[in-house]
């Protein structure tokens, strides 16, 4: 049995779409997502350790492998907390400058500011990104990171709810099995 783990972006949550569609591909292992609250991303990080930390050290389940599944502002969760649990991860349309984006989208300066900017990481991840993303530009991040670690989807907005998704479900698939 395995352990996927997904963070919502801003604006979303743990009840999303994409965790249903996580539950429906991977059936035999656990797929767990939590709130996150956005405002806060020093006490998220600490809130998401207590959960992740019970799951793994009080679970019934030796899980086989760990999965952490992010998009967008979820990314960026899942890249912090696969710096302290050693996961694999999978980013959709990644946002490593939390203060830019936010502030782009009109969130208070004094919340953007609490999110550092992070450097995209080149292990243990593989990236997904959509060829219209309208909310973040990752021409930087198209440059910066061996392109085989990254998979452009077309016909793909930054929500990545058609076919990309489906991709990233995919993708978990085959390391899963091996």
């Amino acid at each position: 049995m395995n352990l996927i783990v997904y963070f919502h972006g801003f604006g979303s949550n743990a009840n999303s779409d994409k965790v249903r569609q996580l539950g429906a591909a991977f059936p035999n292992d656990i797929v767990l997502s939590w709130n996150i609250d956005h405002r806060d991303p020093e006490h998220s990080i600490k809130e998401l350790c207590i959960k992740l930390d019970s799951t793994l050290i009080d679970g019934v389940h030796k899980y086989r492998k760990v999965v952490f599944v992010g998009t967008s502002l979820g990314a960026w969760y899942a890249k912090k907390l696969a710096d302290i649990y050693h996961a694999e991860m999978w980013l959709a349309n990644p946002c490593f400058e939390p203060s830019k984006t936010l502030v782009e989208l009109k969130v208070e300066s004094e919340i953007a500011n609490k999110y550092e900017k992070i450097i995209p990481p080149e292990t243990m991840v593989r990236y997904f990104l959509s060829k219209y993303d309208e909310v973040i530009d990752h021409s930087e991040l198209i440059t910066e990171v061996n392109s085989s670690l990254i998979t452009i989807v077309d016909g793909e907005t930054h929500r990545f709810h058609k076919r990309g998704f489906q991709l990233v479900m995919e993708d978990i698939e085959k390391y899963l099995s091996k």
